[in-house]
Order: C-alpha cells, then structure tokens, then sequence
C-alpha cells in the first residue's frame, strides 16, 4: 500500500489537499511557479551574474510598483462602494451592499454573486436534529443532490472548501449573508485595515511597545567597511550615519536589544 502511495504521489497529495479549507483549487505549486517566472521576467540582468545588493534593491523596487498598483486598485474599488446602493430589495438587497462594501471586486464578482445567483435555485427543510437540508427546487429531496449542514458546522461541499466562504448552500440555511462566514483575504482592504487596526501599516504600534519585546542578546557584527556601491543610487542611497551613536550604544561592545534592531530595521524599510 506504502508503495502503491509513494508511486502514485500527483493522485495521493491532489486528495490530500483537496481536503484542506481554502487549497483555493490548486493542487500543485503552480501560483509560486507563476511568481518565480514574474521576478526572472522582471530582473533586467537575471542570470548575468547579479550581485545579491543588486538583485534585493531590484526586488523590492519591483515590490514598490505592485503596491502602487494594489493601493490604486483599492482606492477606485472604494470610491466606487463607498455610497453603493443595491437594486434588489429585502434581505437580499441588504446582503449585497454589504458585500459589496466589505468584499474585494473578485470576491463579490466571482464568490458571493454566483453564490447568490445559484441560492434563488435552491430550496431548504430544518430537520429534527437541528440541522438544514438544501437541495435543488427542482429535484426531489431523496435525488442525491441533497447537502445537509449541521448545527455549529460549515458546508462540506468543494466550493466552501476550496475558496473558504460562505456558499449557495449556507447562504440559503442562514437565509443572509454573514461576512464571518468568509476568509479575511476576500475582504477588501479598506474594510479589513478597519475591522482589524492592529494589522494596519500605519499603527506604529509595533515600534513604539517596549514592553512587547525581549531582550534577546546579539552580538555586533565587525565593521569591515563595505564599500556602498548604491551612494549614487536615488531609490537605495542613504544617508551616511553612525550606527553606534544612532542606536545610543555608549559600549561599543554592549549588546544590542532586540527592540532597538526591529525600531532601525523598521526606519530603513519606509525609506527604501
């Protein structure tokens, strides 16, 4: 049987990870493949021997234009929702302007308004024991096609599986929309900057809270005057600094606080 496994891997694995919530129906590393192919693509001198200072600067200057283009993407995405007002009337209009407030632009186009257009097919019985049968309208109960939710439990079918999100299926138990229902990534995210202000860029509290870090003891490196070879470099030129007086290390052999690396660490990459 071990065997049988270790020959058949593309069969035994796909299983596996269809079974985990949110595999986003992917059952191989083709999206980091995808990205690999992006950087080379990106590199102007990849594979001409780059040096590593050379190649880092180009990928985080390649890092700066994709949140260029994500934070342009949010911001039209939220002057376009920020006074939404569905067409449908009830609950249902009521569900699809918050989504359509709270969900990114493929969440709400490719998630929620197919979940929402299947549900109007679909009809729903509470059973004895709590739980919901939903099936199709146009089939019988007894046909097969029948999902039954339990209480307290999510749907089992593959697309709330796969993508993580509230289906056709608990669209229809619940009988409204429940943004809890869905993973945070569908959230758009000046919605989720709102609902989670702790994982905000701009909360600085991560540098500021002394108590939230250790002391952990780490030696200093010696200085061997590397020559900087970015001095003339606008996107990676900094100015020159002394390290010791900057860090207020009156002993140059002291060792640095954890805290004081994160706050130095965290300087340097808002201005790069």
């Amino acid at each position: 049987m071990l065997d049988k496994i270790k020959d058949n891997p593309r069969y035994y694995s796909g299983y596996y990870l269809k079974k985990r919530v949110g595999n986003l129906d992917r059952n191989g590393s083709a999206p980091s493949e995808q990205n690999h192919s992006s950087t080379v693509a990106y590199l102007p001198t990849s594979g001409t021997g780059q040096s590593i200072m050379d190649h880092t600067c180009e990928l985080v200057k390649r890092q700066q234009e994709h949140m260029k283009e994500k934070k342009k993407a949010d911001d039209i995405l939220h002057c376009s929702v920020h006074n939404y007002r569905s067409k449908l009337i009830g609950q249902k209009g009521m569900d699809d302007t918050a989504a359509r407030k709270s969900l990114s632009s493929y969440a709400y186009t490719e998630l929620y308004q197919r979940a929402a257009k299947y549900a109007r097919y679909l009809t729903s019985e509470l059973e004895t024991d709590g739980s919901v049968s939903v099936w199709p309208a146009q089939c019988e109960k007894e046909s097969g096609t029948t999902v039954n939710i339990k209480p307290y439990e999510r749907c089992d079918c593959h697309k709330r599986v796969d993508y993580d999100f509230q289906c056709a299926h608990e669209l229809v138990a619940d009988k409204k929309f429940i943004l809890q229902k869905c993973n945070d990534r569908w959230m758009n995210s000046y919605f989720y900057y709102q609902s989670c202000p702790e994982n905000s860029p701009n909360n600085q509290a991560f540098y500021t809270d002394m108590t939230a870090y250790e002391e952990i003891e780490m030696p200093l490196v010696q200085d061997d005057s590397p020559v900087n070879t970015y001095v003339n470099d606008a996107e990676c030129s900094q100015d020159q600094m002394d390290t010791m007086s900057t860090l207020n290390i009156s002993n140059p052999k002291a060792n640095i606080s954890y805290h004081d690396l994160v706050k130095k660490l965290g300087e340097l990459a808002r201005t790069v």
